[in-house]
């Protein structure tokens, strides 16, 4: 899946950059995030269906998706196919599924919810330049870059940013923190 959406214009991101982590910039990605109400349930319980979710669309343009990152993703396919995904793979990593576990590089990834990476088929990814790989939390029942490929960065619209409603689940959203395990090992 691609897209040749471009990122930024070249004015726009320096200045995002400077105003990060300001008032303004808040204001600003208020003002521009993507109201998402979360329909399935491939990221619970991180997400519940029925969530809905902030996501700032111009933290792309301040810095790159990092492994961790709750993700909006619209693919070439059209904006009625949005996706809400968790980023585990980073451009010009080797990701592999084998042995019930996702592997990124020859080195396990350890989720946040250890549990075997069931109900996909062993299969091998190399990203490239600009590609990443998107789990489903709830990785028995997720559609994903295990069934779908690796994504275009140009796909991805936006980082979560706040569940918003209902009022008692109203939580700011952190990146998840996804390490890579062990010594670098060949999954078989």
């Amino acid at each position: 899946m691609s897209t040749a959406t471009p990122l930024a214009r070249p004015w726009s991101a320096p200045l995002l950059r400077r105003l990060a982590g300001t008032p303004a910039y808040r204001a600003l990605a208020l003002l521009r995030g993507r109201r998402v109400v979360i329909g399935g349930g491939s990221m619970y319980p991180l997400l519940h269906p029925g969530d809905h979710v902030l996501f700032d669309r111009l933290a792309f343009h301040v810095e790159p998706p990092r492994r961790g990152d709750v993700v909006l993703v619209e693919p070439a396919a059209g904006p009625e196919q949005r996706l809400v995904k968790l980023v585990a793979g980073l451009p010009r990593e080797h990701v592999a599924v084998a042995r019930d576990r996702l592997w990124v590089d020859g080195r396990p990834l350890d989720l946040p919810d250890p549990r075997p990476i069931v109900g996909s088929l062993p299969g091998a990814w190399q990203l490239g330049p600009a590609e990443y790989f998107l789990l489903s939390y709830a990785v028995a029942v997720g559609w994903d870059s295990r069934h779908f490929g690796p994504v275009a960065r140009g796909a991805l619209r936006g980082r979560a940013w706040l569940v918003y409603w209902p009022t008692a689940r109203r939580r700011r959203l952190s990146r998840l923190a996804l390490k890579l395990g062990g010594p670098v090992e060949e999954p078989a």
